[in-house]
């Protein structure tokens, strides 16, 4: 059966069939078909986790916009501030939620635009994120606060640190894929 390959490859196993070095070349063309999928691979998980987290954050940000100011905004993990008014509450969650919609748009045109440079709000964005949760559960921690609240300060911090970790492998394979073209 005839087999579809792009011209580089095909020209790569020409040159190796004739025992030619050429530039191009320098890997065999099976290691460079592994690679290349596993970029491509990738590639693709990282556009539709970008997909998911616009949408997640785009139902928050719109719950929030449209939740009334007097009702007390709420989230999984129990944060109520007593403190401020609802309506500065309110305003707040939607400042927030609409710089997290925009940072995950961000990352989405990085991703279908292949920039790894692009991907550093992001990154820069979620390494906040990570040391204000650790903040927080060192602070829960020292006064004995974590009464029913380990495994979900756990799935909390286990979620940001993988999606930090993809993302930090993307970038990297984006930046090495983009070196050796």
């Amino acid at each position: 059966m005839f087999k579809l390959m792009p011209i580089d490859h095909q020209l790569c196993l020409l040159a190796y069939s004739y025992r030619l070095r050429l530039d191009e070349c320098r890997q065999s063309p099976d290691h460079m078909d592994i690679y290349k999928n596993q970029v491509i691979t990738m590639h693709r998980l990282l556009i539709l986790s970008c997909l998911l987290g616009v949408i997640k954050s785009l139902v928050v940000f719109v719950g929030h916009y449209c939740t009334p100011a007097t009702k007390l905004t709420t989230l999984w993990c129990a944060d109520r501030f007593l403190i401020l008014p609802p309506e500065l509450t309110r305003n707040i969650r939607c400042v927030f939620g609409f710089i997290h919609l925009n940072i995950w748009l961000v990352l989405s045109y990085a991703a279908v635009c292949f920039s790894p440079t692009m991907m550093m709000p992001w990154l820069i964005y979620y390494y906040f994120l990570l040391a204000f949760r650790l903040g927080k559960f060192g602070l829960q921690a020292t006064i004995n606060n974590l009464e029913g609240q380990r495994m979900s300060t756990f799935v909390v911090l286990s979620s940001l640190l993988l999606k930090i970790a993809f993302v930090t492998l993307c970038k990297r394979s984006f930046e090495a894929e983009l070196d050796t073209n």
